[in-house]
């Protein structure tokens, strides 16, 4: 429920004219789970405002840019997060944040959830690994299907730029990229789907 919380917060923040305490809030909401980092781009898009479908590429990115002063206060709270857990045990925290989800551990997160939903149990079925600890190249369907998927709800949500679509936007591309992932369960699931239903109840719809 965490995240969950910590980017609605985030977003209220923004939308009440305090973009430090919203990228504070969006930094504690990174470093609770992982895979709140994916609606980094679709909050970044956001910053842009309803100016965004008439901008570049290239001028959203030079403005987001223009604001290095906020990120580098972003990027300092996710350090004093998660740099002492780093320097208590580098290779235990390497290991648990990225290699163990990633199936490169000695003892990595089971194909298929605990028990969970996508791709990871259609690599089960078909007989792909021996083990459900086995290393599967997850990473191939998540170049080519995940993220063309997430830039096309990239170009959705700059159409019309707002807090809503943000939340719907990255939800679906967070739902995208767990199903092609080994660690899609019920929990990522119902956690996106209250995002979604946030979204579609607010005002800017």
């Amino acid at each position: 429920i965490l995240p969950f919380v910590l980017l609605l917060a985030s977003l209220y923040a923004l939308n009440t004219g305090r973009p430090r305490g919203s990228l504070v809030l969006l930094a504690l909401a990174c470093c609770t789970k992982q895979f709140t980092w994916i609606f980094l781009p679709f909050y970044l898009l956001l910053l842009a405002g309803p100016a965004a479908a008439d901008r570049s590429v290239s001028d959203l990115l030079r403005s987001s840019a223009a604001h290095w002063r906020r990120w580098l206060l972003f990027a300092g709270v996710c350090a004093l997060i998660t740099l002492p857990f780093l320097a208590w045990g580098p290779g235990a925290f390497i290991d648990d944040i990225l290699l163990f989800n990633a199936g490169n551990s000695e003892q990595n997160y089971p194909l298929g959830g605990t028990p969970g939903f996508g791709a990871a149990n259609l690599v089960l079925y078909f007989q792909l690994v021996e083990s459900r600890n086995d290393f599967f190249p997850f990473v191939i369907p998540l170049l080519l299907l995940g993220l063309p998927l997430a830039a096309l709800l990239l170009l959705v949500q700059k159409r019309r730029n707002s807090a809503a679509l943000m939340l719907s936007c990255g939800s679906l591309a967070l739902l995208i990229v767990l199903f092609l992932s080994r660690l899609f369960h019920d929990n990522h699931l119902g956690l996106a789907l209250m995002w979604i239903a946030v979204a579609v109840l607010g005002d800017d719809f």
